[in-house]
């Protein structure tokens, strides 16, 4: 696997995942490359746990996961608190 996309569900409290289309289409384009790509929707009650348990599995080179823009917490303010 050379990598893995995680789509997490708008809250930790429900399971309500918006098909993120550009995480499908990097997908799909790695793919026509000849590259490994997958995308998880991990739960929201059992978020970590779910993306340890992807990532130790499918042991991909790169992970990324969708955010969400919002105007209380912007892309790189989320970006930087998940690293």
């Amino acid at each position: 696997m050379d990598v893995l996309f995680f789509n997490p569900p708008r809250s930790r409290r429900t399971h309500d995942h918006v098909l993120n289309m550009t995480l499908l289409w990097l997908a799909s384009s790695l793919r026509s490359a000849g590259h490994g790509a997958a995308i998880r929707m991990p739960s929201g009650a059992s978020l970590e746990a779910d993306v340890v348990t992807a990532i130790e599995r499918e042991r991909p080179r790169f992970v990324a996961k969708r955010c969400q823009e919002s105007t209380r917490f912007p892309s790189p303010y989320r970006a930087t608190r998940s690293r």
